[in-house]
């Protein structure tokens, strides 16, 4: 996990201690881009999941453009996916993240705005509703 379980969000069921961890930075980008190249699969799929992984977008596209180049040099297969909940999938990060081959995301909303609002404020307990749906209106544009 890019972030170490750390999240933005103060979700009203979440049960996981979101205790800021490190962060996982170039020697994790270096360990896992060996590790790919180690086993010489045909296809690398990387999942980013638990917390709020685009809290370390940083780490995520650089390991990404490091799999991505090496992939195509090597004529492999490399895809990305990502468990977000969206509010940071700014223009600008998701224009780097497709870049970088993060095309697919599993994303949820709790409801209308006044539920998910309420089940899934921000650590400072404003709402989320209305940003995340304007990620996502930038993402299908």
């Amino acid at each position: 996990m890019p972030s170490g379980e750390a999240c933005n969000f103060n979700y009203v069921y979440c049960y996981e201690n979101h205790l800021q961890k490190e962060k996982m930075g170039d020697k994790h980008v270096d360990a896992i881009f060996n590790l790919v190249k180690e086993t010489n699969s045909k296809l690398t799929h990387i999942e980013y999941f638990g917390g709020e992984p685009l809290l370390n977008a940083s780490f995520i596209i650089k390991l990404n453009n490091r799999l991505k180049e090496w992939s195509i040099e090597n004529k492999k297969e490399f895809i990305a996916t990502a468990t977000s909940n969206a509010y940071l999938l700014t223009p600008d990060i998701i224009d780097s993240l497709y870049s970088s081959n993060l095309l697919q995301y599993q994303i949820t909303l709790d409801g209308l705005e006044y539920n998910h609002s309420k089940l899934r404020p921000l650590l400072n307990g404003k709402g989320t509703f209305d940003r995340i749906v304007n990620n996502l209106k930038y993402i299908i544009s």
